[in-house]
């Protein structure tokens, strides 16, 4: 986030794991002025298998509590 703040390129890639032990992944690539975010859940067998790819501007990340929110109408998109 300080990165995010500081217009400085970074990138982090988010691996959360279904119950059965698949890997959910998250990638998060700011380029300086843009967030490209990838949601891949194509390792997981019992859900559904996608790969979800959207961009953003940095004004769009929000705070609520210790979760990191991407504003995305007409739903927001929990980063971590």
């Amino acid at each position: 986030m300080e990165n995010v703040k500081n217009n400085k390129k970074d990138k982090i890639r988010i691996i959360r794991y279904t119950t059965e032990g698949r890997a959910i992944i998250t990638h998060l690539d700011f380029d300086g002025k843009k967030i490209n975010y990838t949601y891949d859940s194509t390792r997981d067998g019992m859900g559904e298998q996608k790969i979800d790819k959207k961009k953003f501007n940095k004004d769009n990340i929000c705070k609520s509590g210790p979760n990191y929110h991407m504003k995305n109408k007409p739903d927001n998109i929990l980063i971590f």
